[in-house]
Formats: C-alpha cells, structure tokens, sequence
C-alpha cells in the first residue's frame, strides 16, 4: 500500500503546547481479505488497429451508478485480472495520454467468470495549447469547461492507478519519514527523521470523503484538534467533487504543466481546503498536489497550513506518491491582558510539518523498481573578509523544509531534491553572537544533476572596517603560504584600533522594568539581528562610526525602533523599553 494512502495531521495539547502527531494504523492485508467470493472479469487489452498487447493500461470495473469498484493494471502480455460482486457492472479501459474506452453495463452473476478483449485506440490526449484564461471563474463540476474536464480526467487516471497500486499491494517501501518544529520566523528548531525498510503498510490515517465533506477537514475530539487532508480517495469521492468547484490556471513555478485548481463551494461554513493538481502538459502525467486549509480559526495564521504530495508514474503505468507532506500549527496558551484584564487564551508559537519519501520499491518478486532520477545541491558557505569557510551555518530552501548545516569545512549538501527553481538562504552565528541572515539567492535545479552553490558573507560586512579586512586578507595569505595555517576568525578587533565604537545594552518591560527574553534586535539597514539573553542583554557590536537604528521586536510587546550616533571609541550603553501589546 501507498506511503500516501490517507493523510491527517492532529494538534495536541503537550506540556503546555498543542502540537500535531501523527498516528499509525498497519493497514496490512486489508484488501485481500475483503475479495473473499468475489467474481472475476480477466482478459487482455490491444491496440486498436494493431492487436498488440498494451502494457501499463488500466482496466477498471465500474458500478451502477459510475463509480470505480476495483482496477488492474496490464502487465508485459495486456492481461488483466479484476475481482467484483455479482451485480450491473461497466468496463473502462484507460492510459494517461491516450482516450478512453467504456465498455457499455452488464450484469455479472455470482460465481461468473467474464473474459474479454478490450481495445485501447491510440489517439492521443492533448494538453498543450489550452487557453488558460485570467481570473477563470470557479465552476461547479457540472459546469465546468471541456478544457477543465479533459485535464481533471488525465489527474483522475493517475489517481486511480495509485489507488489500484495500493489496494493490490504492488510494492512494498523504504522510506525516509521526519518531523520538524520551526519557530515563528520559520527557522528549523528540531529535525528528526527514520528510516523504514519493506514497509506496506500506510502511516496515516483518514476519514471517510463524505464526513469530510459533512463536517469539514477540521475536528475537535476528546481536546484535541485533528486537521485532515485530502488524500487519492478523497480527491476521486462525489462528496469532494459535489463540494468544491473547479477552473485551470498556470503559474511561472510550474512551466511545462497546468493546474487543475479547486476551491469549497460558496456557502461552506467549515474548515475545508483549497488546492492544485499539477499535470504535465507532455506526457499528461500528475505531477503533483497542492493544497491549504481555508475557514480555519480567526487565531491561526490564514492559508500558512497544508501539504503536498509528488506522484510519480513508473515504467509499468504504476503511479506512487514519492513525497509527501503536510503542516500544521503549534500552538501555547498564553495570558493576555485587555484593559487591565487577563485573558487566556491559545497563541500560535510554530509550524510542526511531517511527511516523507520513498527512496526504494520492492515488488512482489522482491525486485526493486527503478525511481527516476532526482536532483541534489551542495557547495560551501564562506566568511568573504577572512577568505576561511563557515562552520555550523544553517543553510535552507525557501518556502521548505529542506536544510543542511556546513561542517568543519564549510561544506553544506541537500539530496534528493524535485527538479524546479528554488531560492536559498544561509544564517551564521557569529562569534560575537549577532546572526548574520544572507539575502536570497534564485537557482535551479535539474533532474539528475547536482547543482553547486558557494555561499559568502559580504567581503566587508558590517560593523569591520576596511583595515580590518585588509588584516584579515593579509593574515589568510600568510596562512596559505604556509600551507597549514588555522587561523579562527573574530569579529572582536584590536584593542587599539582607533576608528571604532561598541553599542551594547539591553531590553526591559516597560511596566515591570524586567527583562526581556528572547526579543529579537536587529541593526537596521544590514543583515544582522541578535536575541536577548536571560538578562535582556544585546551581544555587545563593534562598529565604524556613525549614525545607526536599531529595531527590537518581540511578540508579546510592540515593535521599537532607537537611533543613536557612534563616535570614535566610544561605547553606546542603551535600554530599550517595550510596552506590552493590547489585545
């Protein structure tokens, strides 16, 4: 069964926060208990015209009323095999790229063993050159546009493979599963991640595509809050479709494919998402799913929480989801105060984000499938004025999770990664404690490649002075003249320098006049910010002269911004007040 197969993300009240866990269910053996009895369509799919057998077609078995009921995929031979209850059924035959066929209704009476011969016609099913229209109105299914039908059948084809390979436990997996917690300004805080080897069954659980649409994707049970997302299952329901309305759109981060978008419904008054379905518009592959949960709590941050998942089709017309991932918020109760009263209440603190990927396939013949190539990036992270690589910097993919601490040698790597344009950033604890965050650099990366990237801190960053640049150049010449040479930078400068000042000083209550943890000081005009101790102390800064501001934020107090003026070695001692903020 799929890693993917159903997706919640639950928030959990836990030493004072609520965070999101995940529960586990085996979902073992499910299937083929439930096809105890049942009765038998086989036979083999060609090619129209040719009679050669078709590898990679599904065959699917529907009811009465339209709905898939089994599917099998062709192997090498075009043979298929697929289990029903006696009853009216229909037979569709389908390829992604190719149109379909449906075999007109019959009934197939108990203890029935129906053979048939299903042609595939060749023709193709062409994506590019749809007009995608600017502000596409959202339309109910019924209403949709030819153009939106036609790519909602190419997303709904691989969907229902997936679920085919899931239901017949095609594969079992290696998988990498993690969790990560980021603070507030989306920094990772903790990162863990396992490895599980021949795994079949689905870490996830769900609930059924009608309640979802009853209750929403939200729910509070036994003081928790579950949060759901919308699974292969889902996305193929008449509960989802009767509930969201549908139009296409294209965006410059996925050239190459169109969207299939869906929003809820007008009038839904529940927690409910809103997404993309992205599909190929070459190869008429799905590509991938986006989706965010919208009508959450008027106290979580609006459309900041949700998923996505990466399909992927293989050689055999299998489709897996090879990624997935879904977030959702941390939150801690707080006191508040409104005119002079306390009020307690959940204030959203973090993101915690689970999800994982498939690194290996095992078939039933204990073969491991081959995975398309994905790509990698790696390079070094390096302090430009003393020319000497960073140690212990954070480097990260902006809008993702993906991160990678430099080493001992400056040396950062980030592997498997999706194909596409990203843009990355690094931070560095200095020595003097003041954070240095880069600005954002846009690269690409190819499938199968590895990119490289060397990141640098400004040659003259701010607060050293050219001289000091220079001693720092002159003294990694030395070093690279010898051969050998460690040689530790510092941002703290000679004693007896003459063209510098220090600021330092520390951030109260303006009421209590107690410190301040953890309040964030920024040198405005530069990429440097340090945190408040427990003291409320601010690292103290050498700096050239001159006229400076600094911005002192926390969450809990409103923002302040102080100017001062550095004069020659002199050293700026301030206090910085903060009012608590009204809620």
């Amino acid at each position: 069964m799929s890693p993917f197969a159903a997706l919640s993300a639950t928030v959990r009240r836990f030493r004072g926060f609520v965070r999101p866990a995940i529960r586990v269910l085996p979902m073992i053996g499910v299937f083929a208990a439930s096809q105890a009895g049942a009765q038998v369509v086989r036979g083999r799919v060609v090619e129209a015209g040719t009679a050669t057998p078709v590898s990679g077609a599904h065959v699917v078995l529907l009811d009465a009323a339209g709905q898939r009921v089994a599917g099998s995929l062709t192997n090498e031979q075009g043979v298929f095999q697929l289990r029903g209850i006696a009853g009216a059924f229909s037979v569709r035959v389908e390829m992604i790229g190719r149109r379909s066929v449906t075999l007109p209704q019959s009934p197939l009476e108990s203890s029935a063993v129906r053979e048939l011969t299903l042609e595939l016609p060749r023709a193709p099913v062409v994506l590019r050159g749809i007009r995608v229209t600017a502000g596409e109105r959202c339309e109910p299914r019924s209403g949709t546009s030819r153009a939106t039908e036609t790519v909602w059948e190419e997303a709904r084809k691989a969907l229902s493979v997936e679920a085919t390979v899931r239901e017949q436990g095609m594969y079992r997996f290696d998988i990498v599963r993690y969790e990560r917690q980021l603070n507030e300004n989306g920094r990772v805080v903790d990162d863990k991640s396992r490895f599980i080897s021949r795994y079949s069954g689905t870490p996830f659980t769900s609930r059924p595509a009608a309640e979802l649409a009853e209750r929403g994707y939200r729910e509070v049970r036994d003081g928790e809050t579950w949060l759901y997302g919308p699974n292969g299952d889902v996305l193929l329901s008449a509960s989802f479709l009767d509930t969201h309305c549908f139009f296409l759109r294209r965006s410059g981060d996925h050239r190459g494919e169109i969207g299939l978008a869906f929003e809820p419904i007008r009038g839904r008054q529940v927690t409910d998402v809103e997404g993309v379905l992205w599909v190929d518009e070459e190869t008429s592959e799905l590509r991938s799913l986006e989706f965010r949960y919208t009508r959450m709590p008027s106290n979580y941050p609006q459309g900041q929480y949700g998923g996505r998942a990466e399909f992927q089709r293989l050689p055999n017309g299998a489709v897996i989801v090879r990624t997935w991932e879904i977030s959702s918020p941390i939150v801690r109760r707080v006191d508040e105060y409104f005119q002079n009263q306390r009020i307690t209440n959940d204030r959203v603190v973090g993101t915690f984000a689970e999800g994982g990927e498939v690194l290996n396939l095992i078939g039933r013949d204990d073969r491991t499938a081959a995975l398309t190539l994905r790509a990698a990036l790696n390079g070094m992270v390096w302090d430009s004025a003393g020319r000497l690589p960073i140690r212990g910097a954070e480097v990260w993919i902006e809008g993702t999770l993906w991160t990678s601490r430099t080493d001992a040698e400056g040396r950062y790597a980030i592997p498997n990664l999706p194909p596409g344009k990203y843009t990355i950033s690094f931070t560095w604890t200095r020595p003097d404690r003041w954070i240095y965050t880069s600005p954002p650099l846009d690269f690409e990366l190819v499938r199968g490649q590895t990119t490289s990237l060397n990141l640098a801190t400004p040659a003259q960053p701010p607060g050293i002075t050219a001289a000091e640049a220079q001693r720092r150049e002159s003294v990694s010449r030395v070093g690279a003249a010898l051969g050998n040479l460690e040689w530790r930078t510092t941002y703290r400068l000679p004693t007896d320098s003459v063209i510098l000042g220090q600021v330092r000083g520390r951030v109260v209550d303006d009421t209590t006049f107690l410190p301040i943890t953890g309040a964030w000081v920024s040198l405005e005009g530069t990429n440097l910010g340090a945190l408040t101790d427990s003291l409320g102390l601010v690292p103290p800064l050498d700096l050239v002269a001159g006229e400076y501001a600094l911005r002192v934020e926390h969450d809990d107090f409103d923002p302040h911004v102080a100017s001062f003026t550095l004069r020659l070695r002199q050293t700026v001692n301030f206090e910085v007040r903060l009012k608590r903020r009204k809620r």
